[in-house]
Formats: structure tokens, sequence, C-alpha cells
């Protein structure tokens, strides 16, 4: 897996903290995405992109959208590890909340972040043109959006998470993935992170479970992003995107966020319900 470039929120300037800032709280979510740490690394793309989202973002169109659908999503069902295998593990009670919380933010964001990603995508590859007003992409948001979450764990580094889960991919994937923040906020566990990648995720990556679900989850994606553009006054934006090889590039590289997302959805389900006897 590739480890991309990112800026960290605590690393990043006033403008990208604003910016971090709002997706957070329209997310609901306690941390920003790698999607949009990574996009911070390139000379004003991360403002192209915020810049973009920020009409369906702020409408409740694009969180809305994502809750829904991951709400009528359908996971793989797995048994959970008993509490002697739990116990072994030396997992406490504060340890499995901090686990659980650290899946609860992933499944609060990932549907968010494929959504995003899938829309910023059809920008740069349609001729889709809708130009407004500038506005403030900065001003306050409404009161209903302003919930500050505790901050998740600091990310471990990649060279020290179990090889089991950096070797997972879809059998669909044509690229060599990348490192996953999920599992990095998560490394601070790595026995348990090991013993459910070996008991868990390896049976549903070989039998293709995670595969299939994760398409479903794609083409339900899609179609949301679809209805995004038939609701021409909730998307209006200062059309400002990437061109030439820049532009390229960066598809690449939504290409493989797009890869990921969805499966990421699906572990987060298994890895969730591996603590239900607890």
């Amino acid at each position: 897996m590739n480890k991309l470039t990112e800026l960290l929120e605590q690393d990043a300037p006033p403008s990208i903290q604003e910016i971090y800032r709002n997706i957070r709280l329209n997310c609901h979510t306690p941390m920003v995405a790698l999607i949009y740490r990574h996009l911070a690394t390139k000379s004003g793309v991360l403002e192209w992109a915020w810049a973009s989202l920020s009409p369906i973002m702020r409408s409740g169109l694009l969180p809305n959208s994502a809750r829904e659908m991951a709400l009528v999503a359908s996971y793989p069902k797995v048994s959970s590890l008993s509490l002697s295998e739990i116990k072994a593990l030396d997992l406490l009670e504060i340890d499995v909340c901090a686990i659980r919380y650290i899946i609860a933010a992933y499944h609060a964001a990932n549907p968010c972040n494929i959504l995003a990603t899938l829309f910023l995508l059809k920008l740069l590859r349609g001729s889709i043109q809708l130009i407004t007003e500038p506005e403030d992409l900065t001003s306050a948001l409404s009161l209903k959006t302003q919930q500050e979450f505790p901050s998740l764990p600091p990310m471990v580094d990649s060279e020290l998470l179990p090889r089991e889960i950096l070797g997972f991919r879809p059998g669909s994937a044509s690229s060599m993935g990348l490192t996953p923040s999920l599992y990095r906020h998560l490394g601070h566990w790595p026995m348990w992170l090991k013993v459910v990648s070996e008991k868990y995720l390896s049976v549903s990556y070989q039998s293709n479970e995670i595969d299939n679900y994760s398409k479903k989850l794609y083409l339900a994606a899609q179609k949301k992003v679809d209805f995004f553009f038939t609701q021409g006054e909730k998307i209006k934006f200062d059309d400002d995107r990437p061109l030439g090889s820049e532009k390229d590039l960066l598809c690449k590289t939504l290409d493989t966020f797009v890869e990921t997302i969805p499966t990421l959805i699906i572990v987060g389900a298994i890895l969730n319900q591996t603590l239900e006897e607890y």
C-alpha cells in the first residue's frame, strides 16, 4: 500500500484549518479524512474541492445522503470474539470504548467521503460549469452542525501495523491502494488488529464477501451523486478545477480512494461486530 503525503490539522495554516473544521462539522466527525489532508498538500486543490463541495455540505444534501446510504446498506454478519478472547488480548473497557469510538467516527466519515470523492471526480471529468456569486466559504455554520467531538488517538506509523492488514485489497482493485487512516488509528491495539485480521478480514476478503458488499455500496453512492447533479440550486461553485496533467494525476488519486472507501465501510462494520460480546 502507498502512504500518501498529507497535511495534518496541527501543521496546517489557519485558512486550511478552517476548511478542515468546516468539513468536520458538516460531516459530524472528530477528524478530517485523509483525502482532504492529501489534497491540502497540492496548491489550491483543497480550496477548489471545498468551494465545490461546500454548497452540498452546508445544505445537508451530502451528509444526509451519506447517512441514509449507510443506514440502508447491508453488511456481513460475523460472530464476536468471546469474552475470554477479548480478555486474552488484554483489552480493558476503556480500550474497547476507544476502539468503538474510532470505528464509529469512520462509519460517520466514510459514507460522506465516498460521495464527496465521486462528486469531485464527476466535476473533473465532466463538462459541468456551474458558476455563482462568490460566497464566504468560512462563514458560520448553523447551530445544529456546531458539534465538536473529542479527538481520536494519534495515528501510529504504518510500519508498526500488522503486515496482514496492510496486504488486504479488494479483488477488483486496479491500484496498489493506500494505507487507511482507520488502521493507523487502530494501530494502538496491534494484537487485537492482528487477531481480527486473521480470524475475520482474511476470510471475508478471500471469499470476496467484502468485495461484493463494497460494490453494492459503490453503486448506491453513484446513484446518490447522480442525484446531486439534478439539484442545480444546491450545486453552485466558482469553477476553477485543476486542468491538464494536474487533473489527470488528481483523478488517478481519487480513483484509488473510490476503490478503497467502500471497502473500509464494510471492514469497519466487521470490526465493530468483533467486540459485541464485551
